[in-house]
């Protein structure tokens, strides 16, 4: 397990954890064209996965950036900031622009400011407010004191604006767009069962309907031979912050729990 990468691993956690079974990797130690591993069932079936990304490239590099601790050593707690999902967002220059507003915040006993919420009542905080609003934060929320081995830092998080967009329509292109790519290297694990196609769900707006809306696509595409069962899924399922859709080759996508 140790030689999969980040995802590839993350995926077989998944799997097994729904499956059941063994993890036994593939694609490790050079070589080429192969699946990324297989999961072998209590029965003795094996199940070749191959572990895919759909993302738009901007956005997956907000979402490694909302990722991090940004330290922020002048500050007394860790404070979360909600910013817009832009790739346009430059944020070394507003992180360093950030932490001393904040300090002001602190020191005035401000806990929470945002385009939602009453301006602080001290001049020198509602300034700083104003400053924070110019740098396009949604809000900024006095979060937990940081360990005692660690500084203080700030959190980020993204929101997006409703956009006129169908994310179950989204969702099926993607799937339809990763199964053709990955169609052949699964169509080479002559020796499995069944070929089962694990897909990252990252561009944006197919994370959102992933997310926010309460089932899956009614409709649901057609999949490739010799794809047999695709996975969609958000985040990370194990910890409960994300979701999982599975759909066999025939059927319609169903919630997995």
């Amino acid at each position: 397990m140790d030689r999969l990468k980040p995802d590839e691993q993350l995926a077989a956690e998944v799997l097994q954890s729904r499956l059941g079974g063994t993890i036994d990797p593939k694609d490790v130690c050079g070589a080429q064209a192969t699946h990324d591993f297989d999961l072998v069932l209590a029965d003795g079936q094996r199940i070749a996965v191959e572990v895919t990304n759909a993302a738009d490239e901007d956005m997956e590099r907000l979402r490694g950036e909302s990722e991090r601790r940004y330290p922020a050593p002048r500050l007394a707690v860790n404070w979360r900031v909600r910013l817009p999902k832009d790739p346009r967002l430059k944020l070394d220059t507003l992180l360093r622009e950030l932490e001393p507003l904040v300090v002001v915040l602190e020191r005035h006993g401000v806990e929470h400011v945002g385009h939602d919420v009453q301006a602080p009542y001290d001049p020198e905080a509602a300034e700083a407010a104003r400053c924070i609003a110019r740098l396009r934060v949604h809000d900024a929320r006095r979060f937990t004191a940081p360990e005692p081995d660690e500084g203080a830092c700030l959190m980020l998080t993204f929101h997006s604006r409703a956009r006129v967009i169908d994310p179950d329509a989204l969702l099926n292109a993607l799937v339809t767009d990763r199964a053709e790519a990955k169609r052949d290297v699964l169509a080479r694990a002559e020796a499995a069962d069944a070929c089962h196609l694990f897909i990252w769900v990252r561009h944006v707006d197919a994370w959102i309907g992933m997310t926010d809306l309460p089932s899956p696509p009614p409709e649901a595409p057609e999949l490739p031979r010799p794809i047999d069962v695709v996975w969609a899924a958000t985040d990370d399922p194990l910890s409960g912050s994300g979701k999982l859709y599975r759909l066999e080759s025939g059927g319609v996508w169903e919630a997995f729990p």
